[in-house]
């Protein structure tokens, strides 16, 4: 497992999104950003990805201040 050093994305808010299951809350707190596709890959410090958001849903959340991104 190594060390991530870029940006993070910090979810000030809960926030919804799609699962296999139906909608599941994303919950607060700081998440390393992967691209992965066309989507946006949100994932804690053990390195498996939690959550996954297309990136135009990734920029409406930032846009409205329910995500911020930390260099």
């Amino acid at each position: 497992m190594g060390m991530h050093t870029g940006p993070k994305a910090i979810v000030r808010e809960k926030i919804h999104y799609g699962s296999s299951d139906g909608r599941s809350m994303a919950p607060r707190g700081e998440y390393t950003i992967e691209a992965r596709g066309s989507c946006i890959g949100l994932c804690e410090c053990d390195g498996a990805c939690d959550f996954t958001l297309s990136f135009d849903a990734f920029q409406q959340h930032v846009v409205e201040g329910r995500i911020a991104i930390r260099a």
